[in-house]
């Protein structure tokens, strides 16, 4: 080995300076060297070659394939699973609306906060600045209806008020706040609605919907 290394050497001359091929036992070394180190000229292994070109084969027939299924839709492995992830998620949205108590907290659970004054006192806040405009800031009604009393245009359960304003009313201005409230600041909102229920505020706007005997 040392007979090699010296031997190398010498036919590559200093560092920097240009030399012959040299055949090893190793394979064969490149005619110069930089900062010490001599670089072997060796072919990679046929089966990575054959690999690295299998590759670019397979992608140029699989990435227009892949793109056609959506382009032209038609079936193929990618767009069915597209589909099956957007029906099941239309799927859990529909449960979700359908049955708005297995989403969530339960109606047991929303009471409970109402003993929460810090809960309440949180959901305050939130109303004031966020519902007070189209409900008063006593809940009395304006624009939006009254909430202190015990008629409902969308249900009056704790789970159902809460689904309310989530998915909020677009048809009547109403925006939906699930997008823009935390769940602890929508389940605050609804302890602070619970709360005030039949406070008999001044100037309280007619009942309007159904009449629900549900005490929170």
């Amino acid at each position: 080995m040392s007979d090699t290394i010296q031997s190398t050497e010498s036919a590559a001359g200093p560092e920097g300076a240009e030399g012959a091929e040299m055949q090893t036992p190793y394979g064969v070394l490149r005619p110069h060297r930089y900062d010490g180190i001599m670089e072997y000229d060796n072919p990679p292994p046929g089966w990575l070659t054959g690999l690295f070109f299998a590759s670019i084969i397979f992608s140029l027939v699989y990435i227009p394939y892949y793109l056609a299924g959506y382009i032209y839709s038609f079936d193929t492995p990618a767009v069915n699973l597209t589909k099956e992830l957007e029906a099941e998620a239309a799927k859990a949205k529909a449960e979700a609306k359908a049955h708005p108590e297995r989403s969530g907290p339960t109606d047991a659970d929303l009471r409970a906060l109402v003993s929460d004054s810090g809960r309440v006192e949180q959901g305050k806040t939130l109303f004031a600045a966020k519902c007070a405009p189209c409900h008063g800031p006593q809940a009395q009604g304006l624009i939006g209806p009254n909430l202190t009393d015990n008629a409902w245009l969308h249900g009056g359960k704790p789970t159902e008020i809460r689904h309310t304003i989530v998915e909020g009313v677009p048809a009547k201005g109403m925006i939906p706040w699930g997008s823009q409230l935390k769940s602890d600041e929508i389940d605050a909102l609804v302890a602070f609605v619970l709360s005030v229920r039949g406070s008999n505020p001044p100037n309280p706007k007619a009942p309007e919907g159904e009449v629900v005997d549900d005490a929170p």
